[in-house]
């Protein structure tokens, strides 16, 4: 729509700004001008076009508003008593000095007007009028503050999302993505995008979760197809996954109008014919900050030291030549929470649930934490969010340094997964007393167990789903595992789902689903004396193949009076006779 100040418009609102009189603008005008081109702007002339006039309304004062000092908004409300005619020419007028100040050009609409005897249905409009120039709210003695409805934000909105489009661009150029955010991955047969953020042309596209994509055909080059996409009344960051054959080179585009939204195109990974994948994402490096860490340990910067060594505080020592913090147990005066998340970096202190925060793994996590001392009274909690983390976890007597207990939570069971990096094991636990797993997915094809705990070691799982292959799902020696929620097993393995042995105890509660196979859902081993796996809190469903136990001397099973053949399995278990075995 094209807006005009009339020049008799100017010349009357000039000489009113120099009397200090009011200028009172009072009627709307509506006229149809047929064969109007409405693209340049409108004439200035200020003649009001009588003959082509089919409309004119009065303005309310309470129809009159301000937007700020030097923009005004007048208002017209066409009910649907008003009609039938076209219009395509509005004027705003002033009564008082005879004159017609500003005009505007449009597409024809058509104004319809309810009609009762046919029972047609009319139309409403609502028509606002912005008019702009210095000191406008001063002479039109204007003192109602614009309600949202009298404006079209539309103009000024876009204007700021280009602006802050240009600033990101300034920063990050054409294309940069943070850490490993939006990498392109494959694991086994399938290929995914790892959570993370990244820039292209400006546009900020963060990725929470992984996001599994299967290209059709190999070889082939991976593109982003990024744009600003209109929904509802806002607009948000909409991005595609583009497989396109090798080397066929994609650019940037424009949808057809009348949205006209600009796409953004930029090749992140290459697929070879083998379906190993080349990325080649620009990425930003991570910038450490003057007088901290470096990935090695080592001191960043020549910097004075803020901090004076201490028994019981971080130092500084030389090893091998350089200077480097060498960490003392720091004690705590609260509970101690460290965050891993995909975008994270292992050079950050973990303790920010931010991209500048958060650390990349679980290890260094661990690392961490045995740099600080609970002062047995605090909790340490390792919170881990959405993504795959290829690493094995062992854990020792954190008890050792003062914690009372050691969390390890996940965003949700669907989205936070913990894969073996080793042969052995997923998760190791040595004498470490009071760990939970909250929300975890853990999974590995090992050739001992996914998870083991030994010698004192108690483990909870609250939550968690355990996927096979595996030879056993759950080894316990002299420790105890306990599993809480709903549990969810699946998958074959080798030997057991649970083995005990040496007084362990395994605590089984609540819903477990449960589907797959192995020799035997229970074994408890020989030269078992004392131990023990409760069940009879516990309700399963799903199918599973199995012998359902194997006890060995003095093994006790509890399935709260349900009978020997309560646990999953296809095959029953049976109580070996004369060896102080017990099922109840």
């Amino acid at each position: 729509m094209g807006v005009t100040l009339t020049a008799p418009g100017q010349a009357l609102i000039a000489r009113l700004q120099a009397q200090g009189q009011p200028l009172i603008i009072d009627t709307f005008m509506f006229a149809y001008i047929d064969g109007q081109d409405f693209t340049p702007p409108p004439s200035t002339t200020g003649v009001v076009p009588q003959a082509q006039l089919v409309h004119t309304q009065a303005i309310p004062p309470e129809f009159r508003a301000y937007v700020n000092p030097n923009q005004v908004v007048y208002s017209a409300l066409l009910g649907s008593d008003i009609g039938d005619f076209s219009f395509n020419w509005q004027g705003l007028y002033c009564a008082e000095h005879n004159t017609l100040v500003a005009v505007a050009t449009f597409p024809a609409l058509q104004k319809k007007a309810y009609n009762p005897n046919t029972n047609t249905p009319g139309n409403n409009f609502t028509r606002n009028f912005m008019l702009e120039f210095s000191g406008a709210q001063e002479i039109t003695h204007i003192t109602v503050e614009a309600a949202v409805w009298q404006l079209d934000f539309t103009v000024r909105l876009k204007g700021i999302d280009e602006r802050e489009r240009l600033s990101n661009r300034d920063i990050y150029g054409r294309a940069q993505f943070l850490a490993d955010g939006w990498r392109f991955t494959r694991q086994d047969s399938m290929y995914a995008f790892t959570p993370g953020v990244g820039y292209v042309e400006g546009i900020r596209a963060a990725l929470e979760d992984p996001m599994v994509v299967a290209p059709a055909t190999l070889p082939c080059d991976v593109y982003l197809d990024v744009c600003m996409e209109p929904q509802g009344s806002d607009v948000v960051t909409v991005v595609q996954t583009l497989f396109v054959p090798e080397g066929e080179a994609q650019a940037d585009y424009t949808t057809q109008p009348p949205v006209k939204t600009r796409h953004y195109v930029e090749k992140v990974a290459h697929i070879n014919g083998d379906g190993s994948i080349e990325d080649t994402r620009p990425k930003t490096p991570r910038i450490v900050p003057q007088g901290v860490l470096g990935g090695g340990g080592e001191l960043v910067g020549d910097v004075p030291l803020t901090i004076q060594p201490g028994e019981e505080n971080t130092i500084l020592t030389t090893v091998g030549g350089q200077v480097k913090w060498v960490p003392g147990k720091v004690p705590l005066s609260a509970d101690l929470v460290l965050y891993v998340r995909a975008y994270g970096d292992d050079t950050n202190s973990g303790d920010d649930d931010t991209q500048t925060g958060a650390v990349a793994t679980i290890n260094r996590a661990m690392a961490i934490l045995g740099e600080y001392n609970g002062m047995g009274i605090y909790s340490a909690t390792i919170n881990i969010g959405a993504g795959v983390f290829h690493e094995s976890i062992a854990i020792g007597a954190h008890s050792s340094m003062g914690f009372t207990s050691l969390v390890f939570q996940g965003k949700n069971a669907d989205s936070t997964k913990i894969t073996a990096s080793r042969d052995d094991f997923t998760i190791y636990a040595l004498a470490a007393m009071n760990v939970t797993f909250k929300n975890i997915t853990v999974a590995g094809d090992t050739t001992i167990a996914m998870v083991g705990a030994y010698y004192y070691a108690s483990l909870s799982f609250i939550g968690c789903r355990f996927v096979g292959p595996s030879r056993i799902c759950l080894r316990a020696r002299s420790a105890e595992i306990s599993l809480y929620g709903n549990t969810k097993i699946s998958g074959a393995f080798t030997e057991s789902v649970f083995s005990l042995a040496y007084a362990a105890v395994a605590i089984l509660w609540d819903a477990f689903e449960v589907a797959g196979s192995a020799k035997c859902f229970v074994a408890i081993s020989d030269f078992s004396v004392f131990t023990t796996c409760h069940t009879y809190l516990a309700t399963f469903s799903g199918a599973f193949t199995a012998t359902r136990f194997v006890m060995g001397p003095a093994a006790h099973i509890y399935s709260g009076g349900r009978g020997a053949n309560f646990l999953p399995g296809n095959v029953a278990g049976t109580v070996p006779a004369n060896q102080y075995c017990i099922y109840s």
